[in-house]
C-alpha cells in the first residue's frame, strides 16, 4: 500500500511499544475477545434467542433468518465507526474514549432487553448491542492493527483474540444449555441479557488500565488530503481482490438458521442440545486457534496459511451431509468450527495486513463489514430458499457453501504477498 494512503490526524507520534506494552495489550486484547464470546448477540444469546423466536412467537426458520439479518445490520456498519474514531477524537483520543463509552452503553442495553422482553423491544436492544459492540470490536481492532503493524506481531495478536473468544464460547455454550433447561424461553432471554451485560463494565475498567496513546485532535487540512489518499488506497485492484476474497470465502447458506433447524427436526431435539452443538463448534475453533498461533504462525505464508484454511473448511462442512443423530450433528459441529477458524484467521490475517497506515481502524472495518454482509446475507438467502424453495433439504446449502469455499482458492493468485510481518519472521513468543 502507498505511503499516499497515510492518514495523519495526530499531533504527536505514536508511542513506541516496548515489550511491556505488548504485553499489556496482549493480555487486554484476549481479554476484550474473551468478554465478546458471551456478550455478542452469537454466542451465550444465540439459543435463547431462538427459542424465544421459536417457541414464544411462533417464527418459521425464514422469520428467524430475518430477525436475525435485522439484529446484525450494526455489523455492517463496522467502516462509519472507524471512520469517526481514525478521524474525529472524542475528549482528545482515537481510541479510550470511545472504547469507555461503547461499552457503558451496550451494558445499558444488555439490560434493556433484560427489563423489557417483548418483540419489539428485543429488536430495539439488541440493535444497540450491536452498535456498540461491533463499534468497540473495530476500535480494538484498530488498535490491534497498528501494534501489529508496527511490531509484526499481527498474527500473534488474531491468535491471542480468537483463541479468548473461543474459550468463552465454549463456556457460553454450556452456560446457554444450562439455562434454557431451566427456564422458560423468555426467563431464559432475560437471564442471558443480564449475564452478557456485566461483561462490557469489565471491559471498561480495563480500557483506563491497558490503552494508552496520545492525544489528538482534528486537523481539516490533514484530514482533507489523507481523505484523498484513502479514496485512492481503494481503487487498488489488489484491495478490491482482498474484498472479494473476504466475501466469497464467508457466504456459507444454510449453515446457521437452517442448519439450526434442521438438527431440531432431524434429530429431535430442543434449544437445549442445540446449545450443546455451539459448544462442540467452539472446541473445534478453540483448537484451530491454538494451532494456528503455535504451530501455523512464523511457519507459513499468509497465501499458504489461507490456502490451509479454505480446504480444511470445505473439508470440515462436508460431516454435516450425514447428520442423523446426536452424536453426528457433535461431530459435525466440530469439524466446522475448527475448519471455519483456520480459515478466518488467515483471512483476518490478510486484511490485517491489507490496511494503510492511520487508516487502520476504517480500512480493517470495511474488509469486515463485506466479511459479515457476506455471512449474515447469506443466512438470510439460504433461510428463504430452505423455506420456500428446497422443502427444509439442506443438503444443497451444504453443497453451496462447500463450492463457495473452495471458489475463494480461485482468487488466491491475486491476493497481496510479501506483508511486512513475514518479513519479520516471527515466532509466537
Amino acid at each position: 500500500m502507498s505511503e499516499s494512503a497515510t492518514v495523519a490526524v495526530l499531533d504527536d507520534a505514536p508511542p513506541l511499544r516496548t515489550s511491556q506494552n505488548i504485553a499489556r495489550l496482549t493480555f487486554y486484547f484476549g481479554l476484550v475477545y474473551f468478554c465478546q464470546g458471551v456478550s455478542q448477540y452469537v454466542c451465550l444469546l444465540n439459543q435463547p434467542i431462538r427459542g424465544y423466536l421459536r417457541r414464544e412467537l411462533n417464527y418459521n426458520p425464514e422469520q428467524i433468518g430475518n430477525f436475525f439479518f435485522l439484529i446484525g445490520l450494526p455489523w455492517l456498519m463496522k467502516p462509519l465507526y472507524g471512520l469517526i474514531s481514525d478521524f474525529i477524537p472524542l475528549l482528545g483520543y482515537r481510541r479510550k474514549s470511545y472504547l469507555l463509552l461503547l461499552n457503558v452503553l451496550a451494558a445499558c442495553a444488555f439490560m434493556y432487553i433484560a427489563a423489557r422482553v417483548q418483540p419489539a423491544h428485543v429488536l430495539i436492544g439488541l440493535f444497540l448491542t450491536g452498535v456498540a459492540v461491533a463499534a468497540s470490536d473495530v476500535i480494538v481492532d484498530a488498535v490491534m492493527v497498528e501494534t501489529g503493524q508496527e511490531t509484526g506481531r499481527v498474527r500473534l495478536f488474531q491468535g491471542v483474540q480468537w483463541l479468548c473468544i473461543n474459550v468463552a464460547a465454549i463456556g457460553s455454550g454450556l452456560l446457554s444449555m444450562w439455562i434454557i433447561a431451566r427456564w422458560n424461553p423468555t426467563d431464559a432471554l432475560r437471564i442471558a441479557a443480564v449475564i452478557a451485560g456485566l461483561l462490557p463494565l469489565l471491559v471498561a475498567a480495563m480500557t483506563f488500565w491497558a490503552v494508552r496513546e496520545s492525544r489528538a485532535k482534528l486537523n481539516l487540512p490533514q484530514l482533507k488530503s489523507s481523505a484523498a489518499g484513502l479514496l485512492a488506497a481503494f481503487t487498488s485492484p489488489r484491495l478490491w481482490a482482498v474484498a472479494g476474497f473476504l466475501a466469497l470465502s464467508r457466504f456459507n447458506p444454510g449453515l446457521q438458521t437452517p442448519m439450526y433447524d434442521h438438527i431440531i427436526k432431524r434429530v429431535g431435539v430442543d434449544e437445549s442440545f442445540n446449545s450443546l452443538v455451539d459448544t462442540a463448534s467452539a472446541v473445534g475453533m478453540t483448537i484451530a486457534s491454538a494451532f494456528f498461533l503455535f504451530v501455523m504462525t512464523g511457519r507459513f505464508t499468509t497465501r499458504v496459511a489461507i490456502a490451509i484454511g479454505l480446504l480444511t473448511l470445505a473439508a470440515g462442512t462436508a460431516p454435516y451431509f450425514f447428520i442423523h443423530g446426536k452424536t453426528s450433528a457433535m461431530v459435525a459441529s466440530f469439524t466446522f468450527g475448527f475448519g471455519y477458524m483456520m480459515a478466518a484467521l488467515a483471512t483476518l490475517t490478510l486484511a490485517a495486513e491489507a490496511c494503510p497506515k492511520r487508516a487502520e481502524g476504517f480500512v480493517f472495518a470495511a474488509l469486515m463489514s463485506i466479511n459479515n454482509l457476506s455471512m449474515n446475507y447469506s443466512d438470510k438467502l439460504g433461510s428463504m430458499l430452505y423455506e420456500k424453495h428446497l422443502a427444509h433439504d439442506i443438503n444443497p446449502l451444504i453443497a453451496l457453501s462447500i463450492g463457495c469455499t473452495l471458489l475463494g482458492l480461485l482468487i488466491l493468485p491475486f491476493l497481496p504477498t510479501t506483508p511486512a510481518e513475514e518479513k519479520a519472521a516471527l515466532s509466537p513468543g
